[in-house]
């Protein structure tokens, strides 16, 4: 691979002796050096006119009208310990749909615009840029589903028998990035939140929040050891269409790590 100019001057800088030649190819290099750190500079001031942090001063840069999703299994999950129960992440909900980012809406669009400012977007000046553009993006879904249920092919136990409803045992697991916007955005890992299947009200807090969610069952029995379930997801998107997708299990899932 052929040496950059900046290591050929520093090793001539260090042998010491020069001769006619290398003398007059150092000049060049430094002329070289001196119009290549003007044009980026040049470039540098263009590219902070053209976008500076302040001209976008909200989290959420991404964002998505969800139409549908997939679900994703996990070779291992995450335990958690909710209100003295336990509680065993069995899969992940990948939410798809409609995407717009800051860019590409030219941060004029009305729907993007009432969004951010409904949540109290609007005062966030930490975002890492390069050439005029944010590095670190953030994700939030703009519109949320209106009823979700899960039911699975394996009786969970004499009150949840095979095809009734998981509601009351399964948990949604979230980031709440408006709690984290109303809490200044400060403390993020404050608000890695939960949401109970069996509230219906509760599915407004998605808004917001990555479009990526964490199912959640309540200790599994253990007469599902040794045993593919397979569980079906049905959820009701804002325009009252239902997408339905199911997924089978192998239990027990290795256990990551325990959460409090």
């Amino acid at each position: 691979m052929p040496r950059s100019f900046w290591y050929i001057q520093r090793d001539w800088l260090k042998s010491g002796s020069l001769n006619k030649e290398d003398v007059n190819m150092r000049k060049m290099h430094r002329i070289g050096c001196l119009s290549l750190i003007g044009v980026s500079f040049l470039l540098g001031v263009i590219g902070c006119y053209r976008h500076k942090p302040e001209d976008y001063p909200h989290l959420i840069t991404t964002f998505l009208e969800m139409k549908e999703f997939d679900l994703l299994d996990v070779e291992k999950g995450r335990q958690f310990q909710l209100e003295g129960q336990d509680f065993m992440q069995i899969c992940n909900i990948n939410l798809k749909g409609k995407c717009i980012n800051f860019e590409a809406s030219d941060r004029r669009d009305p729907k993007i615009i009432d969004f951010l400012v409904s949540i109290g977007d609007t005062h966030y000046l930490k975002h890492r840029w390069i050439d005029g553009r944010i590095t670190d993006p953030i994700w939030g879904v703009i519109n949320t589903p209106t009823a979700v249920s899960v039911v699975c092919d394996a009786d969970y136990d004499a009150d949840h028998p095979k095809g009734t409803s998981l509601n009351d045992v399964m948990v949604l697991r979230f980031f709440d990035n408006i709690g984290f916007i109303k809490n200044d955005y400060q403390d993020a890992a404050k608000f890695a939140a939960f949401l109970r299947l069996d509230d219906p009200k509760g599915l407004q807090r998605l808004l917001a929040s990555p479009p990526q969610w964490y199912l959640l069952l309540k200790t599994p029995p253990e007469a599902w050891n040794d045993q593919m379930v397979t569980f079906t997801l049905s959820v009701t998107m804002p325009l009252g269409t239902e997408v339905t997708r199911q997924i089978k299990i192998k239990f027990p899932i290795p256990i990551l790590e325990t959460t409090i």
